[in-house]
C-alpha cells in the first residue's frame, strides 16, 4: 500500500515536470490524467461501499459454546456496476465458519446473488 502511494506520488511529480518542461497535449493529458485516477477511485469505492450488500442469517437466536448453527452468507449486487475481486474475510475471535474457504475471489455482476449456506461454530 505505502509503494503504491510512493509511486503515485512519483508519477505526479514527474508528469508535473514534463508538462512543465516540454508542454504538449499528451503531456498535459499524463498530468491530469495522473490526478484524476485517484479521484475517481475514491468515488468508486464509495459507491461499492454504498451499494454492495452482505446479508447474514444464522438459524437460531440462541447460540451455545461448541454447537453447530445453520448459517446462511448471501452476497448481493444491487447496483448496476459490477463487482470484481470481492474477497470475504471473517474474523474468527468468537466462531468459526465451517466449509468455508476465505481465499476466493468473487466477481459479481449487476442484480448478482451469491448464496453459501453452512455451519457456524
Amino acid at each position: 500500500m505505502r509503494r503504491n502511494w510512493i509511486l503515485l506520488i512519483l508519477i505526479m511529480i514527474g508528469t508535473g515536470f514534463l508538462a512543465s518542461r516540454i508542454g504538449g497535449s499528451v503531456t498535459q493529458l499524463l498530468f491530469y490524467s495522473s490526478f484524476l485516477v485517484p479521484v475517481l477511485s475514491l468515488i468508486y469505492l464509495w459507491i461499492v461501499y454504498v451499494k454492495f450488500c452482505i446479508y447474514q442469517q444464522i438459524g437460531t437466536k440462541v447460540l451455545v459454546k461448541e454447537e453447530l448453527v445453520p448459517y446462511l452468507f448471501k452476497l448481493a449486487n444491487e447496483d448496476i456496476l459490477s463487482y470484481t475481486k470481492i474477497q470475504v474475510d471473517f474474523m474468527s475471535d468468537y466462531s468459526t465458519v465451517e466449509n468455508m474457504n476465505q481465499s476466493i475471489t468473487y466477481c459479481l455482476l449487476p442484480q448478482d446473488v451469491i448464496h453459501r449456506e453452512t455451519a457456524l461454530r
